[in-house]
């Protein structure tokens, strides 16, 4: 006998049909666009180098204890190490290792441009960047303060401070300051030029900002090549503490500068500069991983599709546990609670990898795993991103056949359909803890 159907009932049945049409459209394309992103590469390598392998750097300076930077080892998933296996913590703003004192710079008084006297004490209340230099370099002096000066330029809407601290106080007096600043166009109210008994500037850098300086004093030395020193800008929070260090001739670690720098004066991360998007690092300097480059939304989007994912497995889990007690309502709610978790999470991983691509030139992070923990990485990242591709056909169809009421062929393909989503749902949350908290590869 042939079922008759109520005129509401065929106009439910109707829409759902067009719904499950739509849903399968939606699902292809999307299928595609994961493939196509997923198989991109997981992360490229940035050169590079660290500055100097052999500086002298006082860990502690409450106990004195001295050790070369070159002893200073990267214990995989743990950070930075001493010689003797202590843990070196972060710092929480910048990242870097926390080397300096956490007291922060020692009490110092030196001479401006202006003849003025400039003290730790006066530069405290506002963050401020520093380096060091001397006028009559023929090094890299230049381009240390010319960086100096577009940091300036960047930052001059904000409440910081800058720092040229001369290295060569015998021939860089307040006059030679002051006439070096103007050949830079400096707004000495915000850019301090300072100078100073040499023993205690060249201590200040060394104990307290844990820089290499020197003066070459032997009779073969070279003019304008008298001082070996760093070209380093150090950034000094509003309490004096120095939170790291960013190599002035490389345009990425200064981009980074200039947004912590401004990050401490308001407690708001900026956007990156139009400039700051396209930057392509130089060679021999320390590596700048792709993220530090992108604005703090984006950074949060891999922890939030981390979320989604550990959310779609609890409904998935909890949804079949309803279905074989026999709530097949509540299972229905909870498989389409499901559905519309993975659309999210597509919609937060699309604009993930959009943002990333087009803040870094970076596709993906890359993982820092080493030894037997790479091949498992791989191994799941590879069977991960393959099923990935197949979950968006696979949910709609079997959520179709669900709505049209067709319950054999919609248990034939659950049985398919729910261990691949419930896979990829766990993997995706192990994924991120693997990349992101686990093996996050050292930092600068």
């Amino acid at each position: 006998m042939q079922m008759m159907i109520s005129h509401p009932h065929r106009s439910l049945i109707k829409s759902e049909s067009r719904l499950s049409k739509t849903l399968m459209a939606y699902g292809s394309m999307t299928a595609l666009m994961i493939g196509c992103l997923t198989l991109l590469p997981v992360g490229a390598p940035m050169a590079l180098a660290q500055e100097s392998s052999g500086t002298m750097i006082k860990v502690q300076p409450g106990e004195g204890s001295i050790i070369d930077s070159s002893q200073l080892t990267t214990a995989p998933s743990q950070g930075l190490v001493d010689q003797h296996g202590k843990l070196i913590p972060k710092d929480p703003l910048t990242g870097q290792n926390a080397i300096w004192p956490a007291e922060g710079v020692e009490p110092f008084e030196f001479t401006n441009q202006d003849g003025e006297k400039i003290s730790n004490e006066s530069l405290k209340g506002k963050p401020y960047a520093i380096s060091f230099v001397f006028t009559q370099c023929r090094g890299p002096c230049p381009m240390v303060t010319g960086a100096m000066r577009e940091l300036a330029d960047r930052t001059q809407k904000y409440d910081v401070n800058l720092v040229t601290l001369s290295i060569d106080p015998a021939r860089d007096t307040p006059e030679v300051l002051k006439e070096y600043a103007k050949t830079y166009g400096a707004d000495t109210s915000r850019w301090q030029f300072l100078t100073g008994p040499q023993n205690e500037v060249h201590k200040l850098i060394a104990t307290n900002f844990l820089m290499p300086v020197g003066e070459d004093t032997s009779p073969q030395r070279e003019l304008g090549k008298e001082f070996e020193h760093t070209t380093n800008v150090m950034l000094v929070d509003a309490l004096g503490v120095v939170r790291g260090k960013f190599n002035s001739t490389n345009p990425a670690e200064m981009a980074v500068l200039r947004r912590h720098l401004i990050t401490l004066a308001t407690g708001v991360e900026p956007e990156p500069l139009p400039e700051e998007k396209m930057i392509v690092l130089a060679g021999n300097v320390r590596p700048i991983p792709p993220e530090d480059l992108l604005p703090r939304w984006v950074k949060t989007l891999p922890a939030i599709n981390a979320a989604l994912n550990g959310l779609a497995t609890l409904l998935l889990i909890t949804g079949y546990i309803c279905i074989r007690r026999g709530q097949r309502e509540m299972h229905r709610q909870l498989m389409l609670s499901t559905f519309m978790t993975s659309v999210v999470f597509l919609v937060c991983y699309l604009v993930y990898h959009w943002a990333l691509h087009a803040y870094t030139g970076s596709s993906g992070k890359k993982f820092e795993g080493t030894g037997i923990i790479r091949p498992v990485y791989f191994a799941i990242l590879v069977t991960h991103v393959a099923l990935a591709a197949l979950v968006p056909v696979l949910a709609i169809i079997t959520i179709s056949r669900a709505l049209r009421g067709q319950w054999e062929r919609h248990r034939q393909l659950a049985v398919i359909t729910f261990p691949i989503w419930l896979y990829v749902s766990v993997t995706g949350v192990l994924i991120y803890f693997m990349l992101y908290h686990l093996f996050p590869g050292p930092q600068a």
